[in-house]
């Protein structure tokens, strides 16, 4: 009677060791379309999924626990974002970035403009 409580035990135990490893396995399908929306903090515009840097395989290797934990796709992508900043996305999250960045050229290109139709209508024709 007591080996068979053993023997249970034993079966019990090796059953929820295999369930566990399964939980745990995840595919690189699974971390690829996560480390896809994520760039290399080293690289220009390099996604996660195909650098090869060791900082780009420790972040694949964080999205995979992250999985395995149960952890969804946003809330991977949340807490890469709260570590490293919106850069780590590659998506600007704002539009100010863009306003500053091109305003001022816009408005240098039409002072320019204005400029060479003023000269132009000083000048006499001939």
């Amino acid at each position: 009677m007591k080996h068979w409580r053993t023997l249970r035990l034993i079966l019990f135990l090796l059953l929820s060791a295999t369930a566990v490893g399964a939980q745990e396995e995840v595919s690189d399908d699974e971390i690829n379309r996560v480390a896809d929306r994520l760039y290399c903090p080293t690289c220009a515009n390099q996604a996660v999924s195909a650098c090869a840097t060791k900082t780009c395989q420790l972040w694949r290797e964080e999205v995979r626990r992250q999985l395995a934990a149960g952890k969804g796709d946003e809330e991977i992508l949340a807490n890469f974002v709260s570590l490293y900043g919106a850069e780590v996305l590659g998506e600007p999250d704002d539009a100010t970035g863009f306003i500053l960045t091109y305003l001022p050229v816009f408005f240098a290109l039409l002072v320019a403009i204005l400029v060479l139709l003023r000269v132009r209508k000083a000048v006499p024709h001939e």
